[in-house]
């Protein structure tokens, strides 16, 4: 079920560029936060991954919604995406998780000479 765009009548996938927004969004984010944290500007930070926003999350949160908005919330198609995004938001999570454990355990040590 595609749409067209204004009068151009060319379709527009509409989960695909609320993702794509949903990215560019948490990653701007991220370059900007970087900048009042360090008062420094980071173009590493559009790219880089890890970190908050998340936009592992944000991406796969707005192909979710749009999924659904667009094929119904009852769709196969939308429960798919719920589960994509669920995996991907857990896996992001444990990382996140145990890299924060590792950063503890290398931080807890000394350097030895």
């Amino acid at each position: 079920m595609g749409s067209a765009a204004g009068g151009g009548g060319g379709v527009v996938n509409y989960p695909l560029v609320a993702g794509l927004v949903a990215f560019a969004l948490a990653q701007s984010s991220k370059f900007i936060t970087t900048w009042f944290k360090e008062q420094r500007w980071d173009a590493r930070q559009f790219i880089a991954s890890g970190g908050m926003p998340s936009s592992h999350s944000a991406t796969v949160t707005a192909l979710a919604v749009a999924v659904g908005i667009q094929e119904g919330y009852r769709s196969a198609t939308f429960a798919a995406a719920v589960i994509f995004a669920c995996v991907v938001m857990h896996d992001a999570f444990g990382v996140r998780l145990h890299a924060g454990k590792q950063a503890e355990v290398c931080n807890s040590h000394p350097e030895r000479s």
